[in-house]
């Protein structure tokens, strides 16, 4: 597994090839297989998106998946599960939005060719 660093860990970092612009925000990505959440949720994130309508946190959909944000800061993740639960979103999506708060992911992409988390459930769809 590649280590990611951290925005901190980053900025304390000299740059060693003298090419670096430095000041940049470093924010944690992951790919999440969309087993992991239900079809209900996919549907869901898909049908608003071709409406035009973002769905909370989406920032773009696409045949396969999407795109999401996860809010960094405790009362705005509170703000945004609530959104989701509003929006019809199962507890299973809500839970994993809650666990790439918790290992401080800040991007995820939702997709059918990423590998399967042994740590969360799969739901086949």
């Amino acid at each position: 597994m590649t280590h990611l660093r951290t925005a901190l860990e980053s900025s304390a970092l000299p740059s060693d090839d003298g090419r670096s612009l430095g000041g940049f925000h470093l924010a944690r990505y992951c790919d999440m297989n969309s087993s992991h959440v239900h079809q209900a949720d996919a549907d869901l994130v898909i049908s608003q998106f071709k409406d035009g309508i973002l769905a909370c946190g989406v920032i773009a959909a696409y045949e396969h998946g999407w795109f999401i944000y996860v809010p960094e800061e405790r009362d705005v993740l509170s703000v945004h599960l609530g959104c989701l639960g509003e929006e019809g979103f199962s507890d299973a999506y809500l839970d994993v939005i809650q666990k790439l708060h918790d290992d401080k992911i800040a991007y995820a992409r939702f997709d059918s060719d990423s590998d399967i988390n042994p740590r969360l459930p799969v739901f086949v769809w």
